[in-house]
């Protein structure tokens, strides 16, 4: 019965900070499908939570009771979201504005599910009122668009970005951006701006001053070569890599982005994936005097990249220079990476694959 109440107040607790949570999102958390639909339809019948579906697209909404029991009893934890005219509080019926919630929604369970603080009451107030108090990021946070953009004058230069959220980590913070099976729409200026902004927020407010990069998550791997593909056929004004993040990394919706968010977040767990591929690989090295980006030489000559990460303006830089230079290069991944990735490098990669349920049954984050 513990469990069973626990998991209901995770499924509210979602929906409140969501606005509609996605109904396809419920099958993500923990537990089997037919306990989680009998679990559903229990808070249904409770009056907890409700079913919205239109336009196609289904969603749980919080009943006006159950709103009015979490300002009561975790007001520091749902008041942002619970009050005023939030879309969280009065969710628009506009399905563009309802895809967008969904957006956030669904990113916000790959964090949950990778271990990323996002309630506002268990990590640092960074975007507040209370600006000059210097914070030091210990823990990996998310917070949504909604609340890096409440901090007052600088929201003005951030209102057109199409970042879902901030995943804050001890070295580095990540603008997340979610494409869903979508192609995304972006606007360069619009996004320079937003990084720009936040950039001069952090560090001048708080004195952080780690690097910001670029998060991409999707529902598919195909996603990754969206933004390829779109410059590709000449689609103005969507997604493709350019210069607005020296590092964009890419990461799935699913069991496999999950864990990888994990790494993502802890950089020593990343050097040390990267010494012990080192060592099994048997590879030189990296050599930054060669003209294709690597992180190491194989015993053959050829340079090698690490992509279990997929860092998209790293991959685009490699392949580029591999084919100005008519060399042949190898890419160590995932295997449920692989089939995409090759379909990118063509003939130019060879590939080393990991497997990663071997990887996710020894890994320690």
């Amino acid at each position: 019965m513990a469990d069973k109440n626990r998991q209901a107040d995770e499924f509210i607790e979602l929906i409140a900070m969501s606005g509609e949570l996605p109904a396809k999102a419920i099958y993500r958390l923990g537990g089997g499908s037919h306990y989680k639909e009998k679990l559903i339809t229990n808070l249904k019948k409770n009056g907890n939570i409700k079913t919205h579906y239109r336009d196609g697209l289904r969603g749980y909404r919080l009943t006006q009771k159950t709103k009015t029991a979490l300002l009561l009893s975790k007001t520091d934890r749902f008041g942002f979201y619970l009050s005023d005219n939030a879309d969280t509080n009065k969710v628009p019926s506009d399905i563009t504005r309802r895809l967008r919630l969904h957006r956030i929604s669904n990113a916000m369970v790959t964090m949950y599910n990778a271990g990323v603080s996002i309630f506002r009451d268990e990590k640092a107030d960074v975007f507040c009122s209370q600006k000059g108090n210097k914070i030091e990021i210990d823990k990996p946070s998310f917070y949504t668009s909604r609340e890096y953009k409440s901090f007052e004058d600088d929201a003005v230069k951030v209102k057109n970005g199409r970042a879902v959220g901030i995943l804050t980590a001890k070295e580095e913070i990540y603008m997340v951006y979610n494409t869903e099976n979508y192609d995304m729409k972006w606007d360069y200026r619009a996004e320079n701006n937003m990084k720009s902004a936040v950039t001069g927020y952090l560090r001048h407010y708080h004195g952080i001053s780690q690097p910001i990069y670029g998060l991409l998550l999707g529902n598919s791997m195909d996603m990754m070569l969206a933004g390829t593909r779109g410059k590709e056929q000449n689609k103005r004004g969507f997604f493709f890599v350019d210069s607005t993040f020296n590092s964009f990394v890419y990461l799935t919706n699913d069991r496999y982005g999950e864990v990888l968010m994990k790494v993502l977040c802890n950089q020593p767990v990343r050097q040390e994936i990267d010494g012990a591929l080192q060592e099994k690989i048997n590879l030189k090295p990296a050599d930054m005097k060669i003209p294709v980006e690597n992180d190491g030489i194989d015993e053959n000559g050829r340079p090698v990249l690490f992509s279990y990460l997929p860092d998209m303006p790293r991959l685009t830089r490699f392949y580029t220079a591999l084919a100005v230079q008519e060399q042949i290069g190898m890419i160590v991944c995932f295997d449920f990476q692989k089939e995409v990735l090759a379909e990118y490098c063509g003939k130019r990669v060879k590939f080393k694959v990991i497997d990663f349920s071997v990887f996710e049954q020894g890994f320690s984050p």
